[in-house]
């Protein structure tokens, strides 16, 4: 009875995160008429700027420690192994509904598309296609996983997990981060870039590069020369920049090893 309580835990604690994860991507794509990038200003710059960047710190202290291998040893010593990823998804989609909340607007505009236009449609065709490449990266590892399902079913089953064996397919040829290129097109892709935005998408993005470091840390420990390999020959998480690299093709094509 307890695992099958511990599972429909986890179930509830999915949905909480994947409801606030869309909850901010609607936000950012200014769907939700709450918090609106365009609203005006409340605060100075500053101190506007000052409380985006502590959300944004909040987000990238929670996302990275949360997910290092020192931390877990620790956490689960003080909640069950099985919701250990379930809780971290929970807090992730708070901290997005949190965000979308409190997001500080800053007065000015760079650039603005109107209805109709090329710029507009373009904008948000990149927006769309972002949301589509960040679930799918997600699927290509091991979606359940990832948000904590896969651990409390194998628990209330009774049964062991896979260990994780690296190999990468799809989307992971191109590049080693397509979760984080999904969310980079998402952040960047609006027709109405404001100064609120523009802080949104270079923190955000600034976040992204600093999460990568950590995670490759542990991805380089975890699989040695392999992934160092994997690493000089995919770009992170922009496309076909590194000239004159190859195609890292794996024989064994079932997943892609993503921490996060």
């Amino acid at each position: 009875m307890a695992k099958t309580v511990s599972f429909l835990i986890s179930v509830i604690f999915y949905l909480i995160g994947v409801a606030g994860l869309f909850y901010f991507i609607f936000w950012l794509g200014d769907f939700l008429p709450i918090n609106q990038m365009e609203s005006s200003p409340r605060y100075s710059w500053s101190l506007s700027l000052l409380i985006n960047t502590g959300l944004i710190a909040i987000f990238g202290i929670q996302h990275s420690v949360m997910a290092r291998k020192n931390f877990k040893k620790s956490w689960t010593r003080i909640v069950p192994k099985q919701l250990e990823r379930s809780i971290y998804v929970l807090i992730s989609g708070i901290l997005c509904v949190t965000i979308a909340t409190f997001w500080c607007p800053i007065e000015g505009t760079i650039w603005e598309f109107e209805a109709g236009t090329i710029g507009f449609y373009l904008t948000y065709s990149l927006f769309f296609t972002g949301i589509v490449v960040l679930l799918t990266s997600t699927f290509l590892i091991n979606h359940f996983e990832l948000f904590g399902l896969q651990q409390s079913y194998l628990h209330m089953m009774e049964r062991a997990a896979r260990p994780p064996r690296f190999t990468t397919f799809a989307l992971y040829q191109i590049v080693r981060h397509p979760i984080y290129l999904g969310l980079i097109m998402i952040i960047w892709s609006t027709p109405v870039m404001s100064f609120t935005h523009l802080s949104l998408s270079v923190l955000f993005t600034m976040y992204i590069f600093v999460g990568i470091y950590f995670e490759e840390q542990d991805l380089i420990k975890e699989y040695g020369h392999t992934y160092h390999n994997y690493k000089k020959s995919v770009p992170s998480v922009i496309p076909f920049t590194k000239i004159g690299s190859r195609t890292y093709i794996p024989k064994d094509k079932t997943a892609a090893a993503e921490i996060m």
